[in-house]
């Protein structure tokens, strides 16, 4: 027979064997009128996966079936009540569910000459989005700073299962996740210690995978309640007695703001004024001082009833009032003394806060040379010896008393002299005040000055004269006024580690000690130094001056005549320079095939002027070829030189390049080696910021990167890991990052290294570390029949380690209690 498809030939021949004359034959065609298939086809109008929700036509075919079979599509595995999409078209359309992901399309062939139908199926691999993730570990959505939260996004279903990342305010803080392919579902862990500045951070987990149509979005917003970081006092507690003080108590934000109320000793004061300006609390005091409340502390208290946060602050009041008395013990009024002799005058006070300051003056000038003052319990004390002249009859001597009070307390006493051969008679008297008169003069009882200033102060002639004759005598003037100040030398240049001494010099009647004070206008805090004066002139002078030193200073005189005065100098610290180094001073790369630029800089700070140069390979260079460009950029003290090389060699520009730095005061120098881009240099100076029960926060400096763009990753290990753990550090640039998801109680031993186009560094390597300790609890389960053994291979898969058996002692304690029929979850919490 010879067939082909369902038709066949068939042949018949024959033979005598006498006298044969050949073989006699006859063919016949056959055709087959009942063929069962040979195959059956399933073909589905596009690649796999399917989609949900998309029309697929699923075509079935029964090759070379004659008569033509009986195609019946289905889903399922049984034609039952419950299939779906049962057709007897062997070209069907199906619209695919979800439901339908791992579900057969069927198709069953029923031919005449077979006893049993055909099948064939093929499965359905549908995709479909995940649901929307749920969040678990954030019971409220308010939270104390210093919380640890350990947040669960999860998201059920999906084909595939979803991918999860974490976002805070839009930064992404977390982009891995775990899937469980049994439950079906992806989740990710976030461990977040919360800060008071995540306060309305907005945290969101999102849900997605290759056939959702958008992310799906889980959103929460946080409400952290935190405590002032600092409460301060703003104002000067100081007042003199009557007057007020006016002072502001200022808490950083909080949350919920806090209270304020102030104190004085133990008296609550009731007249403030406070504000809440959203988080920010700011409460005024005004409060008129007396003399009895000298020393008592001023307390401001910053309190929050609901969180029992109470925070104080403490200065001590100081009130300044004038001295109480002040008298003069010596030769009483009216004892006529003797010329050519000595005489003490003692000048006492007491009471005032500070003790007061006494000054002795003859005829409303001030003494240069009296002796000192002395300090006791009772008070302060001022002597002034007089060896007595005849020009001090009828001088008064006055002592005053002042202090910060600004009330001046005064006692004086009159002298009267004689002298050998003294007799009394009766003078007219007579004073000339010269040939221009002046309309400010006025002739009474005697000469009145009107408005009198400066220009009236000096010797005034007095002629006497009777019958027995004339004589004259000279009275001196004295006009005070309040002071104006001028510096000596500004600016005043000094080199560094020597002494500044800094004058200024004022005019001013009269001239009192203490009268010169000086102030550093820089914003950070400087000591002064040595302040001094000596009548019209004050210093200030600083030992072993350093560049923090540099700045304005201001010189105030006051000598209790009106308003005081001021002036200002500059003082400049002059110093050798310093050149900028450290590894991104020190290499800079480039391809040398001479189609880019490099540039070489080169950054120095110095007082005087600073003159940068260069050289290369330690021969000078020449800027007036066109492949070197340079150019220095100077701002204040700094100067920064830039040689750029135009189209860079190999052969020619790869060298070391010196920079030199020079004033009047010395030198420094900086090579710097340009070389060809390669990979990055290991990063230096890597250290631990931080460490919790799960985390490990490092930070490490970067060094040079090659000439390219330079990323880091961390490795890190435990005691019997198999080999390292790697992550990359999110965002790639960053120097500082928290490996998360670690062990209790675990030394852990980390580096870090830099990777570029071209390669990567070496690992730079720390300390092993150790994260924090756990306590274990051990809480029953919902399930109801377990046994020892259950339970102990619960705890052979913790993965946790424990110390001196104390896993161990809890589990015999409970296992005891509990009759070893429930089984445990092992659960820790950080302590």
């Amino acid at each position: 027979f010879s067939t082909s498809s369902s038709d066949a030939k068939a042949s018949c021949t024959f033979a005598r064997v006498i006298h044969s004359l050949g073989p006699l034959s006859t063919t016949v065609l056959l055709y087959l009128t009942t063929v069962p298939p040979s195959k059956l086809i399933i073909e589905v109008n596009t690649e796999e996966p399917w989609i949900a929700g998309q029309e697929y036509i699923v075509t079935c075919t029964a090759k070379d079936a004659k008569p033509a079979a009986d195609v019946t599509l289905f889903k399922g595995t049984c034609l039952s009540h419950s299939t779906a999409g049962l057709t007897k078209d062997p070209a069907s359309r199906f619209v695919a569910q979800s439901s339908d992901n791992g579900r057969q399309v069927v198709c069953r062939v029923k031919h005449p000459v077979l006893s049993h139908s055909l099948e064939t199926s093929i499965i359905m691999n549908v995709y479909f989005p995940p649901q929307p993730p749920v969040l678990e570990g954030l019971d409220t959505e308010t939270v104390p700073a210093g919380t640890s939260l350990k947040l669960v996004c999860i998201s059920h279903g999906g084909n595939p299962l979803a991918m999860l990342h974490w976002t805070k305010n839009g930064e992404v803080l977390s982009t891995s996740w775990e899937v469980d392919t049994f439950s079906r579902k992806a989740s990710s862990i976030l461990t977040l210690q919360v800060k008071p500045e995540d306060n309305h951070a907005e945290l969101s987990c999102e849900s997605v995978n290759q056939v959702s149509p958008q992310p799906f979005v889980l959103l929460r917003r946080l409400i952290v309640l935190f405590e002032p970081a600092e409460v301060k006092v703003l104002g000067s507690s100081k007042a003199i007695a009557g007057k007020t003080v006016t002072l502001s108590c200022y808490t950083t934000s909080s949350n919920p703001a806090v209270n304020i109320r102030w104190w004085l000793g133990f008296r609550e004061l009731n007249q403030t004024v406070g504000s809440n300006g959203g988080m920010v609390t700011m409460s005024n005091l005004t409060h008129t001082v007396s003399q009895e409340e000298n020393g008592l502390p001023l307390t401001c208290e910053a309190f929050n009833r609901g969180t029992r946060y109470s925070k104080i602050l403490s200065t001590p009041l100081q009130v300044f009032y004038p001295p109480q008395k002040v008298w003069i013990e010596g030769p009483p009024d009216g004892v006529p003394l003797h010329s050519r002799t000595t005489v003490r005058f003692m000048c006492f006070s007491t009471g005032g806060n500070p003790p007061g300051r006494l000054t002795w003056l003859k005829d409303g000038k001030a003494i240069r040379d009296p002796e000192k003052p002395v300090m006791s319990e009772k008070g302060v004390s001022r002597e002034l010896i007089l060896v007595l002249q005849p020009s001090d009859n009828m001088a008064t001597y006055r002592c005053d008393a002042t202090n910060d009070a600004t009330k001046v307390l005064s006692v004086e006493t009159k002298l009267h002299i004689l002298c050998k051969n003294m007799m009394l008679l009766e003078l007219s008297l007579s004073l000339y005040p010269g040939k221009d008169k002046n309309h400010r003069y006025h002739w009474r009882e005697g000469l009145e000055i009107w408005n009198v200033t400066r220009k009236d102060a000096g010797q005034y002639n007095i002629n006497c004269n009777n019958t027995e004759g004339q004589s004259n005598i000279t009275l001196t003037l004295d006009v005070q006024y309040a002071p104006s100040v001028r510096i000596v030398t500004d600016p005043v240049y000094v080199d560094l580690g020597q002494t500044a001494n800094l004058v200024c010099k004022a005019d001013a009647n009269p001239l009192i000690l203490g009268m010169f004070s000086w102030e550093w206008l820089g914003e950070e805090e400087e000591e002064l130094g040595l302040q001094d004066e000596d009548e019209d002139t004050g210093w200030l002078t600083i030992a072993e001056v350093t560049r923090s030193h540099s700045g304005r200073y201001k010189c105030t005189v006051d000598n209790g005549i009106g308003p005081s005065a001021s002036a200002e100098v500059q003082l400049v610290v002059r110093f050798k320079p310093e050149i900028q180094k450290g590894v991104q001073w020190s290499k800079v790369a480039s391809r040398g095939d001479g189609s880019s630029n490099a540039e070489v800089i080169c950054q120095a700070e110095g007082i005087p002027k600073v003159h940068l140069s260069w050289a290369k390979n330690n021969v000078a260079m020449d800027f007036a070829d066109p492949r070197y460009e340079e150019r220095t950029v100077r701002e204040g003290w700094v100067y920064t030189s830039t040689v750029t090389i135009i189209n860079v060699s190999t052969a020619l520009d790869y060298a070391v390049f010196t920079c030199t730095a020079r004033n009047a005061l010395g030198e420094d120098q900086l090579a710097v080696q340009l070389l060809s881009t390669s990979h990055p240099d290991p990063p230096s100076e890597l250290k631990l910021v931080s460490v919790t029960h799960s985390t490990v926060t490092l930070e490490w400096n970067k060094s040079f990167d090659g000439g390219l763009e330079q990323k880091f990753r961390v490795r890190y290990r435990w005691p019997g890991s198999v080999s390292f753990l790697y992550v990359d550090v999110f965002p790639p640039w960053a120097t500082t990052f928290t490996v998360s998801g670690l062990s209790p109680q675990t030394a852990y031993s980390f580096s870090v290294n830099a990777l570029n186009a071209m390669g990567e560094s070496g690992y730079a390597d720390n300390d092993a570390v150790l994260t924090g300790c756990l306590y274990y609890v051990l809480i029953s389960s919902h399930s109801s029949h377990a046994s020892q053994e259950t339970y102990q291979r619960r705890k052979d898969t913790a993965d946790l380690e424990t110390q001196d058996g104390a896993y161990n002692s809890v589990v015999e304690h409970h296992l005891h209690n509990y009759d070893y029929e429930l089984p445990f979850e092992l659960r820790g919490e950080l302590v």
